[in-house]
């Protein structure tokens, strides 16, 4: 019909390019939403952004979607918390409600092994058309998780508790995104 609409910016969350050109479609066009574990994810993530917004100097210190590089690898992050060209958090939503098991289990891996490369080696955060190199001391990296509910989600949970002990990573609940934020927030009003 020969016609451009062009809207504000707005952010999805995408494992690929085939899940956000269905994403896209089921928005823009119509459609059957797909109903794996990704609308979970997309939820906590919403909610932990919405939180953490909600406080006033963390809600400034805030930016969503975080694009961050680690070794030529993108890392999948929800948002990163910088002030004064420092990384203070970089945070991730993690869905253990899922009927997948391997699935999950592999984006754990997937996950984890970046986070480990991330440690070893730094990496660089993009935002604002600018670059901000991550220092791998100092960093930390929290992970939000949906608790699981069934035994195999648990089992998947237990891992990547393991695998986040052993990484220095912050896990915490989803019922506990509130208080994790304040307590953010204190420390940069400080």
């Amino acid at each position: 019909m020969n016609i451009i609409r062009v809207d504000q910016v707005k952010s999805m969350d995408a494992a690929n390019i085939s899940e956000a050109t269905q994403l896209l479609f089921d928005t823009l066009i119509g459609g059957q939403a797909q109903s794996d574990d990704k609308p979970g994810v997309r939820r906590l993530k919403r909610a932990i952004r919405t939180v953490y917004r909600s406080f006033p100097e963390l809600g400034k210190a805030t930016v969503p979607d975080a694009d961050v590089s680690v070794a030529r690898r993108e890392l999948d992050l929800n948002l990163a918390v910088v002030r004064d060209d420092t990384v203070l958090e970089l945070n991730q939503a993690f869905n253990f409600q899922v009927d997948n098991p391997a699935k999950t289990r592999s984006h754990i891996d997937a996950w984890t092994l970046k986070i480990d490369k991330l440690r070893q080696e730094g990496g660089k955060l993009k935002y604002n058309d600018s670059s901000l190199e991550i220092g791998k001391d100092h960093l930390s990296v929290t992970a939000v998780a949906l608790d699981p509910v069934t035994t195999t989600q648990r089992k998947n949970y237990a891992l990547f508790k393991d695998f986040y002990h052993d990484l220095n990573v912050t896990l915490i609940s989803s019922s506990r995104v509130e208080e994790h934020a304040e307590s953010l927030n204190r420390r940069l009003g400080a």
